[in-house]
């Protein structure tokens, strides 16, 4: 979905991999957002050369190349904590700033770390592999129980607490 913005308001780029139909976008977006696509490159140099916000869901990049693509940039937008996505040096070079809320996500995210620390501890995805090749090993899934271990959650912004208060509900 492509429209133009009112003159003189700024425009947006909205990056994302969330499968939305152009109206179901078109629906949730006001209309100074310029389009929304899975990378920069996906949009005409025509739109992007006046684009100053892009805000960034989980998938798409903004590295040096992207940036490089939108001239007029001054902010990036994050709706959740992950920045592995984002080019941080390049931002700072250019005086981009970044904008997230590492809040949004953190409660889902340590809900699939204590997922992924039980699997581990129960061989789990072991028992899984066997069981769809039609054997029950119950033998080689003895692990070690959650509540019985000694947990190091590296890291105490919203993800490490969030995993903290998860891993105190199971023991």
């Amino acid at each position: 979905m492509t429209t133009a913005a009112p003159s003189g308001r700024p425009k947006a780029l909205l990056l994302t991999e969330l499968r939305v139909t152009d109206t179901e976008v078109a629906g949730l977006l006001p209309d100074d957002v310029t389009s929304r696509a899975t990378t920069a490159g996906e949009v005409s140099p025509e739109l992007l050369k006046d684009v100053v916000v892009v805000v960034l869901r989980s998938g798409p990049e903004v590295r040096a190349r992207e940036l490089s693509l939108l001239p007029a940039l001054r902010s990036v937008v994050r709706p959740g904590s992950g920045i592995d996505d984002i080019d941080l040096k390049a931002l700072d070079e250019r005086q981009i700033d970044l904008y997230r809320d590492q809040d949004t996500s953190s409660a889902a995210v340590a809900e699939m770390a204590t997922l992924a620390l039980t699997s581990l501890c129960r061989s789990m995805v072991v028992g899984h592999n066997l069981v769809m090749r039609g054997v029950w090993a119950k033998d080689k899934l003895m692990g070690e129980p959650v509540d019985e271990l000694a947990v190091c959650v590296r890291g105490a912004g919203p993800v490490g607490r969030s995993v903290s208060r998860a891993l105190r509900t199971v023991g």
